[in-house]
């Protein structure tokens, strides 16, 4: 294995932050084969609003508030299969982003030594006006 995987500077990968049912205590995604292209890298935080939405939480951008997740690396050859899989997984159309009920989109992530990264993430496109705010930022607690 790759020691770089564990050293953000070096990484030869693609980045992707989780913050719900992506995340690795959530066990509802990642088939066998998709499992053994990520690394889990660690922890980072997103500068967002949490939202429960029922089943499942969306994100959006604010920077006055904190989205706790997981950093994960996808290896550079088999992203855009991982990523044809996920954009199906969460409603995501690349070639109309609006038209999705999440965006993908690479925005700065920050991990818990401060230094930041760029990611991508899955923003939430669709109506809050019925979805709870998770005031913690983290899906785990309020799931």
């Amino acid at each position: 294995m790759n020691r770089c995987w564990h050293t953000p500077v070096c990484l030869p990968a693609t980045l992707l932050f989780v913050y719900g049912t992506l995340r690795g205590q959530v066990h509802r995604f990642h088939p066998t084969t998709l499992r053994e292209a990520v690394r889990l890298l660690g922890q980072a935080t997103y500068r967002g609003r949490l939202y429960n939405l029922g089943t499942y939480p969306g994100v959006v951008p604010d920077p006055a508030h904190t989205v706790h997740g997981e950093l994960y690396a996808l290896r550079r050859p088999e992203a855009a299969r991982i990523f044809a899989y996920l954009d199906a997984y969460e409603g995501c159309n690349p070639a109309r982003p609006e038209a999705g009920e999440y965006r993908r989109v690479q925005d700065t992530v920050y991990l818990p030594s401060g230094h930041s990264l760029k990611a991508w993430i899955y923003l939430y496109n669709g109506d809050l006006s019925r979805a709870r705010l998770i005031p913690s930022g983290d899906y785990l607690c309020c799931r």
